[in-house]
């Protein structure tokens, strides 16, 4: 067969069935013999760039690898920021690149795409020839898996026209096995935990992922510790009365204030980043006891007492085995926290007037009661996403995608269309800003219509770039620099075939809640807010 049908061929009998992509010349053909395959689906988006975000978004939630396509040139130069995002989330990732034909040197899409992809922090595996096509890019799924990276197959356009005898190639996927946790750093773990009397256990997404949920909850009942998340962890614990909440600079007074007297954290499957330590604040001064399967995370960016490497549920119970050996008591510092959790209490909701804008913590607070809870959440990036990761959330970690890892905006839409392929059964709901829908969103909105996804857009909308127009009023400076006049953009969902609606009351969102069907085709409301709210 032709090499193009051969690398259709490959992906589908390495288990690829969604597949995401724009076409070019130097790709159309592939996509074309993927759709004709068994249980196949291409889903086409508007941008490059989309493309590798929905299949991060479908990577993120599904646990499976993600799959992009893109024609050459400009097609691979529009997936930079893309590619950075899926590198610092640390997914496995496959992009499908197109490359002008070798033997043109005045192409005029031709450029060195090596060095475009490495920029990015992404892989790069050559298509050598038509014989060897088939084995990279098992090669490519390979690195993808292995590495935890977004990896550029590179493909010649002049190679797609190869006859080949086509022969499966296993991508060979290695599931990372967690090493069994040392016994000596097991020792010096438990002698920094079993001196403490104010200890907290975090926990990461990780814990999550393997499946330890069960033995760090016994842990934390064993040693009387209250419990927290990180971020990417959010919501694991919820409903535990111990419960903190997310731990680190997102913290509300309460958790803050138990941490803060906490003399001992126990960490575990989580990477301890500035945002978690709160720049170091929350851990300085106390015994840090650090694990996680992966060797490479543990000391990474904060210092710890203690790193072990090791399975989180098989470390913690050596723990609590070493703990009941030496006849350690449980401290009575989770007594004292759920007592201090007891006078947590929600901010009284705020109104703005009847037709100005709504507070952004009522209407988070109100949205996140009206949609099922069974819900995938997706956040991009902007001024209001630290109120949307707290007031929002999810009953399992594994349904939070997280499209703020290299800080841009304009990530969420095409990250919320992908989640919606891992998770069909679900409705996913997306938190942007106006400026990063406008930047990517729109045009991703016309393609889930397209698709009729089950996906609610929750458009916070203050009419500027919030976090500029804050820094100019701050500095005594005309913030009308940062502000923008959109149109409505409830009229607008409307025309492209979405349910759209423009609230500027809480009564208004309220009556858009209840006249909304989640289980149709989009949803967007358009919600607007004060660029001045606190």
């Amino acid at each position: 067969m032709y090499v193009h049908r051969a690398l259709a061929r490959a992906l589908h009998d390495n288990g690829v069935r969604e597949l995401f992509g724009l076409l070019g010349d130097a790709n159309l053909h592939m996509v074309n013999g993927f759709t004709e395959l068994p249980g196949a689906c291409y889903v086409g988006v508007a941008t490059e760039g989309g493309a590798v975000l929905a299949a991060l978004g479908y990577a993120q939630v599904s646990g499976a690898l993600g799959v992009a396509t893109v024609t050459h040139g400009p097609g691979l130069t529009n997936t930079v920021t893309a590619l950075v995002e899926a590198e610092r989330a640390r997914v496995p990732l496959l992009l499908v690149a197109g490359d002008t034909p070798v033997s043109a040197h005045d192409h005029i899409q031709d450029i060195d795409q090596r060095p475009v992809a490495l920029s990015a922090g992404a892989g790069f595996q050559q298509i050598r020839s038509g014989a060897s096509a088939v084995a990279d890019l098992a090669a490519a799924m390979r690195r993808a898996w292995n590495e935890r990276l977004p990896i550029v197959a590179n493909v010649p356009i002049d190679l797609l026209w190869d006859e080949v005898d086509y022969a499966p190639v296993a991508a060979g996927r290695t599931a990372p096995v967690a090493p069994e946790p040392e016994e000596p750093a097991v020792e010096d773990a438990v002698g920094v935990i079993a001196s403490a009397s104010r200890p907290v256990v975090l926990a990461g997404r990780g814990v999550a992922v393997s499946g330890a949920v069960a033995e760090v909850l016994k842990l934390a009942a064993r040693i009387g510790a209250p419990v927290a998340t990180t971020l990417r962890g959010k919501d694991l614990f919820a409903g535990q009365p111990h419960d903190l909440g997310i731990f680190g600079s997102l913290s509300d007074d309460v958790a803050t204030e138990v941490i803060g007297r906490a003399d001992c954290v126990v960490a575990f499957g989580c990477g301890l980043n500035r945002w978690t330590a709160a720049e170091g604040g929350l851990l300085r001064g106390k015994g840090v006891v650090h694990v996680d399967a992966d060797p490479g995370r543990l000391n990474r960016f904060s210092p710890v007492t203690v790193a072990v490497a090791g399975d989180a549920a098989r470390t913690a119970a050596a723990f609590i085995r070493l703990l009941d050996e030496a006849e350690i008591a449980p401290t009575r510092f989770v007594e004292d926290a759920v007592a201090k959790l007891a006078t947590r209490r929600q901010p009284p909701a705020r109104e703005r007037g009847a037709d100005s804008a709504i507070d952004l913590g009522t209407a988070l607070r109100r949205i996140d009661a009206a949609v099922p809870r069974d819900r995938v959440l997706v956040t991009d990036n902007g001024r209001f996403i630290l109120k949307a990761f707290t007031a929002l959330h999810v009953e399992d970690p594994r349904l939070y995608a997280h499209a703020v890892n290299f800080g841009a905006i304009g990530l969420g839409m095409a990250t919320a269309l992908g989640a919606s392929y891992a998770e069909p059964g679900r409705p996913v709901l997306a938190a942007i800003g106006d400026g990063g829908f406008a930047l990517g969103g729109l045009s991703d909105l016309v393609t889930a219509v397209t698709l009729n996804r089950r996906i609610i857009v929750v458009l916070l909308n203050d009419g500027a770039y919030g976090a500029e127009y804050v820094q100019l009023r701050d500095r005594g400076l005309d913030p009308a620099l940062a502000t923008l006049r959109w149109p409505d953009f409830g009229p607008v969902a409307r025309a492209i075939g979405a349910q759209g609606h423009t609230v500027r009351t809480v009564r208004e969102l309220d009556e858009a809640l209840g006249v909304a069907d989640f289980d149709a085709g989009p949803v967007l409301l358009d919600v607007r807010i004060d660029p001045d709210y606190a």
